[in-house]
C-alpha cells in the first residue's frame, strides 16, 4: 500500500548544479542548471501497513516517475529525536529491507535524484511500531528468523534491562541478550540469538537498579527449523577439558566475491555454530555469493560488505540479527563525498569495516592511479588503498590514502595483478590490468586512539597517527620483513627462528591489550626461492613489540599444517590459547576452512578442531551475540 502519499507529505525540487542532502554532496554537470525538465514524483510503499509490532521487517519501496537514472537514499527520524538518521545513502535499489525494535511513530524520508538529468525529488511519511505488550507480562514471538526470538518486556522506570536464556531444562548454562536502559512508558525489546533449530528455550528479563535485582516470569520459545542452505560443520577434535569454554559462539564469515567464481565453490551466508557444530545464527542474504561479514559490532549487529557489480561496486552494511538494515552506504555515494572534498575517489571497498566506540566505522577502498617510470615503464595502473572514517550517519569525516604515505616505487612483493572486474579486484577505469599494490587486508584501533594497519602485498604491519580522526596520517613506524625500507621507525626481530621467521602475505592482524597476533599466510615465504624458501604451511604468530627500542619479539609462531593463500583469523581466547582460521584451503578444485584452538602451552597440540565445506573470510570465537569489542 501507498504510505500517506495522498496527505501533502510530497514535494519536488528543482535541478541544482550541486545539491546537498545532510552531508552528501551528489554533483551534477552544469549543462543542466540550464535546461529545464519536468518535475520528479516519488511515492513510498510498505509491504505492511501501519502500525506493526516492534520487530516487524518491513519490504520499503520507492517509485519515482519522469526518472531515466534515479538513485534513492532512506533515512528515518525515531520518535522524540529531532534530526534524522541515515538508513542507506545514495543507492540504486528502491527497496530498502527495515524494522525497529523501538515503539513509537518514525518520520521516513525518501530523497531521489535522477543521475542523468539532476531534477530531484523528496517525500517525508510516518510510520507506527506498536508495542507486542499488551498488559503488564513480556511476551516472546518469533522472527523473520526461525532462530531468532524477540522478547518484549513491559516499561520499566530506572536502571537496566537484559534477558537471561538458556535450554529449557538445562539451567547451567546461561546466555546473555544486551543490556537495555529502562525506558518509562515503554516497552523494552530484544532480539535473542545464539540458538539451536527446534529446541525449546526458557527466558525471563532482568531489571538492576541501584543494586536491586528484580527478575520477570519465565517464558518459553520453541525455535524453528532452517529454511536457509547453511554450510555444515565437521568438528574433528571436540572440544575438551583444557578449551575455552567461555568463546563457545563459532562465527564464519563465508565468502564467495562473485557468482560462480566463489572462493571454494558454493557459497554461503554469515553462519554461527556452537562448539558441537549446530547451527545456532546465520544471516538469510538472497545474495550468498556476494556477501561477506567483516566484524560484529558490540549490541548485536555486523558490518557486511555486498558486491553488487554494477556502479555502487560494492554496499557497506550493518545488518540486525534478523537480517534488516540498521545502515547502509556503497562505494559510489562515498566516491561522490570524496570528489566533493578533493580527495581521490574509490573503485570498491573490501577487507575492512570496523565500528569505533565513538560510532564511526572505518571501511578499506581501493583507489586506483596511473604511475609514470615508477612502477614499470611509461604509464602503469596502480591500485592502492583509502582507510575512510565514516560518521554515524556513514558520512567521510577523515581519509588516509597509501599513495600519500608508502613509497609508490616499491611493487607488490610477489607482482600482483588487478584484472578489471575480477575477484577480488573490482572494476578499474584506468586501464584493464592494474598493480595491486597494497591489497590492505585488516584495521585495529590501539588504545592511544591510533590504528594499525595490515598491507598484505607489502608483507608490512603500519601503525598511523590516527589519534580518533584527529591524526595526520604519518606512520609512525613498520613492522615486517625489509621494513627498513618504508623509511619509517621499524622493527628488528628478537626470538624468531628457520629461514624465514617474519610473516609475509598476513590477515587479521590484532591487538589483545599486550601483544600482537596475525595469520602469517606466508605467501612469500614459501614462494620458489630466491624470493623465498620453495615450501612450507602458514603459521600463527604473535609479537611482543617495544617501541622504545624498537625490538619486535616473536612469542609464538606455530605452524598450522596447512597452507592458506588467503583470508584468515587469529585471536587471543580468555583462557590464553589462540584461535587461529585457515580460511582458504585448496581441495581438489574446491576450497575448505579449518579453525583451531591452538594450547599456548602446547602449541603444536590442538585443543579444538573445526571445518567446513568452504573458504571463510574470518572466523571469531565470541562469547555471544551481543559484547564483541576490538
Amino acid at each position: 500500500m501507498s504510505i500517506l502519499t495522498d496527505l501533502g507529505f510530497e514535494f519536488n525540487r528543482v535541478a541544482q548544479v550541486a545539491f546537498l542532502f545532510g552531508t552528501a554532496l551528489l554533483a551534477v554537470p552544469l549543462s543542466y542548471a540550464q535546461v529545464s525538465y519536468a518535475p520528479l514524483s516519488v511515492t513510498l510503499q510498505s509491504s505492511l501497513p501501519a502500525p506493526q509490532p516492534v520487530g516487524q521487517s518491513l519490504i520499503l519501496t520507492a517509485t519515482v516517475t519522469n526518472a531515466t537514472s534515479p538513485r534513492y537514499r532512506f533515512m528515518v527520524q525515531a520518535p522524540g529525536a529531532t534530526t534524522f538518521s541515515m538508513l542507506a545513502d545514495y543507492r540504486e535499489s528502491n527497496t530498502l529491507q527495515w524494522s525497529s525494535l523501538q515503539e513509537g511513530r518514525y518520520q521516513i524520508q525518501i530523497d531521489v535524484v535522477d543521475m542523468k538529468t539532476g531534477k530531484t525529488a523528496a517525500l517525508v511519511v510516518p510510520f507506527s511500531f506498536s508495542s507486542r505488550v499488551t498488559g503488564k507480562n513480556p511476551v516472546v514471538a518469533a522472527s523473520a528468523v526461525p532462530l531468532v526470538a524477540i522478547y518484549s518486556a513491559p516499561p520499566c522506570n530506572a536502571g537496566t534491562i537484559q534477558v537471561v536464556y538458556h535450554v529449557t531444562g538445562v539451567t547451567t548454562n546461561n546466555s546473555y541478550s544486551n543490556v537495555l536502559s529502562c525506558q518509562p512508558g515503554v516497552s523494552a525489546n530484544f532480539f535473542i540469538a545464539g540458538m539451536r533449530a527446534k529446541t525449546s528455550y526458557t527466558m525471563q528479563h532482568v531489571i538492576v537498579n541501584r543494586g536491586n535485582t528484580t527478575y520477570g516470569p519465565e517464558l518459553t520459545f520453541t525455535t524453528g527449523s532452517i529454511n536457509y542452505t547453511v554450510a555444515p560443520a565437521t568438528v574433528a577434535i571436540p572440544a575438551g577439558a583444557d578449551t575455552s569454554q567461555a568463546e563457545n559462539i563459532v562465527l564464519q564469515s563465508f565468502i564467495g566475491l562473485k557468482p560462480n567464481q566463489g572462493f571454494g565453490g558454493a557459497a554461503y551466508a554469515p553462519i554461527a555454530y556452537n562448539m558441537a557444530g549446530q547451527v545456532t545464527w546465520y544471516y538469510p542474504t538472497t545474495n550468498p555469493n556476494g556477501t561477506y561479514l567483516t566484524r560484529p559490532v558490540a549490541g548485536g549487529t555486523f558490518l557486511i560488505y555486498v558486491w553488487t557489480h554494477t556502479i555502487d561496486e560494492t554496499l557497506v552494511q550493518e545488518i540486525d540479527l534478523q537480517g534488516d538494515i540498521v545502515r547502509e552506504t556503497n562505494a559510489y555515494t562515498i566516491s561522490q563525498q570524496l570528489a566533493a572534498m578533493q580527495l581521490p575517489t574509490i573503485n570498491w571497498m573490501s577487507h575492512e569495516a570496523l565500528r569505533l566506540p565513538n560510532g564511526h566505522t572505518l571501511v578499506l577502498g581501493m583507489t586506483e592511479r596511473i604511475l609514470t617510470n615508477v612502477q614499470g615503464p611509461g604509464a602503469v595502473d596502480v591500485v592502492g588503498d583509502v582507510i575512510i572514517d565514516l560518521d554515524e550517519n556513514f558520512q567521510v569525516t577523515w581519509t588516509w590514502n597509501t599513495f600519500d604515505h608508502l613509497p609508490n616505487s616499491r611493487v607488490a612483493v610477489l607482482g600482483e595483478l588487478c584484472v578489471n572486474d575480477v575477484a577480488p579486484c573490482g572494476v578499474l577505469n584506468l586501464a584493464p590490468t592494474a598493480n595491486d599494490w597494497t591489497h590492505c587486508n585488516s584495521l585495529y584501533l590501539l588504545p592511544d586512539g591510533n590504528l594499525v594497519l595490515s598491507i598484505r602485498n607489502q608483507d608490512w604491519v603500519v601503525k598511523i597517527d590516527y589519534q580518533n580522526g584527529a591524526g595526520n596520517g604519518e606512520i609512525l613506524w613498520t613492522l615486517g620483513n625489509l621494513a627498513s625500507q618504508n623509511n619509517t621507525p621499524y622493527f628488528t626481530l628478537a626470538g624468531g627462528s628457520g629461514p624465514w621467521p617474519w610473516f609475509s602475505h598476513q590477515h587479521d592482524v590484532e591487538f589483545d591489550g599486550a601483544n600482537y597476533e596475525l595469520m602469517d599466510n606466508g605467501n612469500t615465504r614459501v614462494s620458489a626461492p630466491p624470493t623465498g624458501v620453495g615450501s612450507g604451511h602458514s603459521r600463527g604468530q604473535v609479537y611482543s613489540l617495544d617501541e622504545t627500542t624498537m625490538v619486535a619479539t616473536q612469542l609464538l609462531s606455530v605452524d598450522l599444517g596447512r597452507y592458506s593463500g588467503g583470508f584468515g583469523s587469529a585471536q587471543l581466547l580468555s583462557n590464553g590459547d589462540y584461535w587461529f582460521g585457515l580460511g582458504f584451503l585448496s581441495n581438489g578444485g574446491a576450497a575448505l576452512d579449518i579453525s583451531q584452538e591452538v594450547f599456548t602451552e602446547n602449541p603444536s597440540t590442538d585443543s579444538y578442531f573445526i571445518s567446513f565445506p568452504s573458504s571463510a573470510y574470518r572466523s571469531f570465537r565470541l562469547t555471544s551475540f551481543y559484547n564483541y569489542t576490538n
